[in-house]
């Protein structure tokens, strides 16, 4: 894992946090936009105190409440309720979304 600070001048979209690179498997279950349930496997590309990044084959509005567990280490999993923030459209199939931590829940074991 890397610790990278964003600066809001190198990336004026993002918050100026510290954020965590690497791979974190992400459980995740809400509603889309079309108002149905779904559970879905996803990576998280980057974790800060505030939030998370991660990519979903669905579509969701901004404000929309999901549930996610994040393996964040070996032996540390991270329970988390959020809310859509940012999305972004990607040319290979996937949905990006800017996620905001509500509230966190950290587990050993």
């Amino acid at each position: 894992m890397l610790l990278e600070p964003k600066s809001l001048t190198q990336n004026p979209e993002h918050r100026d946090k510290t954020r965590i690179k690497g791979v974190f498997p992400v459980k995740v279950r809400g509603m889309d936009a079309s108002g149905r349930l779904f559970k879905a496997i996803s990576i998280a590309d980057d974790i800060s105190a505030s939030g998370l990044y991660l990519q979903l084959p669905k579509t969701m509005l901004p404000g929309a409440r999901l549930f996610a567990t994040v393996q964040i280490h070996a032996g540390l999993t991270l329970a988390v309720r959020m809310t859509v923030r940012r999305t972004e459209t990607h040319s290979h199939g996937l949905s990006g979304f800017g996620m905001a931590f509500t509230s966190t829940r950290l587990f050993a074991g």
